[in-house]
């Protein structure tokens, strides 16, 4: 379940088209989630963040947000770009990795 959900990117991998992830900044939860669309399943995972408010670098589940708000993805789906809105910073997701930085 989300709250307040508040943008979307997708990537789509290019060797394997029906496989699809559709990151989603569940602003109201202070989350980072992932809808992963695989042939006929479909999965949603946290992938960044905690459900307590903050603003913390580090490992992906450690990482704090305070209200993602928008959301972009790397040609490469490599790094997933977060605007951290209450926290005024925009921050980047290493999403093979699961490291979260500031820019």
């Amino acid at each position: 379940r989300f709250y307040y959900p508040r943008d979307v990117a997708l990537h789509v991998d290019e060797t394997n088209p029906k496989l699809k992830d559709l990151y989603v900044a569940d602003t109201g939860y202070h989350l980072i989630r992932v809808v992963r669309f695989e042939a006929a399943n479909i999965l949603v995972e946290t992938i960044a963040g905690s459900a307590s408010a903050g603003q913390r670098d580090g490992s992906a589940l450690t990482a704090r947000f305070y209200n993602p708000y928008g959301l972009d993805i790397s040609d490469d789906g490599k790094i997933l770009y977060v605007c951290d809105r209450t926290n005024q910073l925009i921050r980047q997701i290493q999403v093979v990795h699961g490291e979260v930085t500031t820019i």
